[in-house]
């Protein structure tokens, strides 16, 4: 089978720099669907939290901010929250 380029990448690729915040949200809704949100909100870093919570309308994030965002799952030591967010 051939295979087309559509659309080439440029070179080099670059590392991402940002995420979009409709990521996070869905995360966000992922775990308060499943009453997992609360116990979230305790663990992930206060100076990162209101941001986290706050990036309502799309908009471009850090991707720090999305790295702590979903380090707090991986790090958790809530089994449940871990399993839950791993499906």
């Amino acid at each position: 089978m051939a295979c087309e380029i559509l659309i080439a990448h440029t070179q080099p690729l670059r590392q991402a720099t940002a995420v979009r915040s409709t990521l996070l949200q869905s995360s966000l809704a992922f775990l308060r669907d499943r009453g997992h949100y609360a116990r979230y909100l305790e663990l992930v870093d206060p100076a990162m939290r209101e941001r986290i919570v706050a990036s309502i309308a799309p908009e471009w994030l850090p991707i720090e901010l999305a790295c702590q965002a979903h380090s707090v799952v991986a790090a958790s030591s809530c089994p449940n929250l871990q399993r839950t967010a791993s499906l």
